[in-house]
């Protein structure tokens, strides 16, 4: 199996109570991918130190995590972090993103997000499929993924495909041939994560989300699912 370099560009720290137990987003995307790709080189990049590469073609293609910093913040690193996005979009470099991710790629390549009026979207949630692409082999007609957001995509870029979507969060994943992957979803949390960071937020939830949302964490989830496809898309893109 030959050798990804995948670059983690890293948005936030997690929340200290749960620092202990699971580091940072890299080592939980370490965690996520490694049944299905055992031969991957990680380089972490610190974004909110403005640690970024130096040249985009540093790694094989780039993935960019959650944080909660929102894509419309007056922050310098978010500025920079575009801009490197559009450097490494001209240059065909496959790019990545989950959460914050998801919605600065979008808003990056000419899309927009933004807080919804909506509210939270927490525990686990299903989206439907409208497109899949060939390289993601599992032909499911729903995903079910662990969410943690209150900003949403609302327009997606020039040439974008949509990939899933759901009542709740309408451009849920979504794709640029090619190009770029992203997802609202975090097929990187565990569900005791997920269930303990909801625990650490709860008061910022709408009345009885919060139990709502814990009873959600039974569902079967396809976080395998997405992590293959990543690689997938990472490796192969699109199969002429």
């Amino acid at each position: 199996m030959k050798k990804l370099i995948l670059g983690i560009l890293d948005c936030d720290d997690l929340s200290p109570e749960l620092r202990g137990d699971y580091h940072c987003y890299t080592c939980m995307f370490k965690t996520l991918f490694e049944p299905v790709h055992s031969t991957i080189e990680y380089r972490r990049y610190d974004v909110q130190k403005n640690k970024l590469p130096n040249e985009v073609n540093e790694c094989d293609a780039y993935l960019i995590t959650g944080s909660k910093t929102g894509v419309y913040d007056d922050k310098a690193w978010i500025e920079t972090l575009k801009t490197f996005i559009q450097k490494a979009y001209a240059q065909e470099v496959k790019l990545v993103g989950l959460c914050f991710g998801h919605q600065i790629l979008a808003d990056s390549l000419g899309g927009k997000a933004e807080k919804s009026d909506k509210g939270w979207g927490v525990g686990a949630m299903v989206s439907q499929g409208v497109e899949l692409a060939d390289w993601m082999p599992d032909k499911l007609d729903s995903i079910c993924l662990l969410y943690s957001h209150q900003d949403q995509v609302t327009r997606l870029p020039p040439k974008s495909q949509l990939l899933f979507t759901s009542d709740f969060c309408q451009y849920s994943a979504f794709y640029i041939p090619d190009r770029v992957l992203a997802f609202q979803g975090h097929p990187e949390f565990t569900v005791d994560y997920c269930h303990r960071l909801m625990f650490i937020r709860q008061s910022r939830y709408a009345e009885g989300q919060y139990a709502q949302a814990v009873k959600s964490l039974e569902k079967t989830l396809h976080s395998d699912v997405l992590a293959s496809w990543i690689i997938n898309f990472v490796q192969v893109g699109e199969r002429q």
